[in-house]
């Protein structure tokens, strides 16, 4: 009962915008490995404005930001676009030689965000949660303490799949993906004690605006599939609460109502 009223005091601080801490959180250097949801041109920017890791590295004050997503890139090797690279294991290859000397850095922080695209691609949600849990190893490996992970949103929920009739499988690949990506968090997280996970429960996010509303066609899906400007500033707000900066006042009417969601898709190493 204490627990969940520090939680509703939390909401209330968070939707009137009395600071949480004196300060941000400390980074200085943000580094990016994921898909079309973190891509901010490596490929293509599949939104109508800032992305999420955008704002968030404006809102940290970061000096460093670099950003190794691929649009269309899968938990593997693979892409949609190249089935033989541009996927997560393939940026992990390509670039942590390019930021291993950042990576142990108390100030340095990691975003991996994948595995939407290997239900296209054919792989198995069990497979793609369990490339996902390799890639924070080999970054672990490299030196990296500090992550910002999220897990997937309903890709059943969203127009462009509704519309192809995919919705159950869809769900139920989300769904597996999301159990097992939990589990291998708990297990990572566990065994790398000296380790700070900072998790964005972007399903429970995403599913706080019913199908067919105006706030989900609007917030989400300009093009049927990827989120608006709008969707990636609650993506944003919602990551920086998780890593310890949050955003004063919501800058957009619908954030105020979305405090309350958002408080259960953070989940950090210190709870709440």
């Amino acid at each position: 009962m204490k627990k969940r009223l520090l939680s509703i005091v939390f909401v209330f601080l968070l939707c009137v915008g009395l600071p949480l801490s004196s300060s941000a959180a400390p980074f200085n250097n943000f580094v990016v490995f994921g898909d079309s949801l973190s891509d901010t041109g490596n490929v293509d920017r599949y939104t109508d404005g800032p992305l999420w890791n955008e704002m968030l590295a404006g809102h940290l004050g970061v000096t460093n930001f670099y950003n190794f997503a691929f649009a269309g890139a899968t938990s593997g090797v693979e892409n949609l676009g190249d089935p033989t690279q541009y996927g997560l294991q393939w940026e992990l290859t390509e670039f942590i030689p390019l930021v291993a000397p950042l990576l142990p850095a108390p100030d340095t922080l990691v975003s991996v965000w994948a595995g939407a695209n290997d239900l296209s691609f054919g792989r198995s949600p069990f497979e793609a949660a369990t490339n996902v849990g390799n890639a924070l190893d080999n970054l672990y490996s490299a030196g990296a303490r500090n992550f910002l992970v999220a897990n997937l949103p309903d890709i059943g929920s969203t127009p462009k799949v509704i519309d192809a009739g995919d919705s159950a499988i869809a769900t139920w690949f989300t769904v597996e993906f999301n159990t097992t990506f939990e589990s291998i968090l708990s297990t990572f997280e566990s065994t790398n004690t000296d380790a700070n996970i900072y998790f964005i429960d972007a399903f429970t996010m995403f599913n706080g605006y019913p199908i067919g509303s105006p706030e989900w066609q609007e917030l989400f899906w300009i093009d049927d599939f990827h989120p608006s400007s709008i969707g990636h500033e609650i993506i944003f707000e919602t990551a920086a609460a998780a890593v310890g900066a949050p955003v004063p006042i919501p800058s957009s009417l619908p954030l105020l109502g979305f405090a309350l969601l958002a408080l259960v898709g953070i989940k950090r190493k210190i709870r709440i």
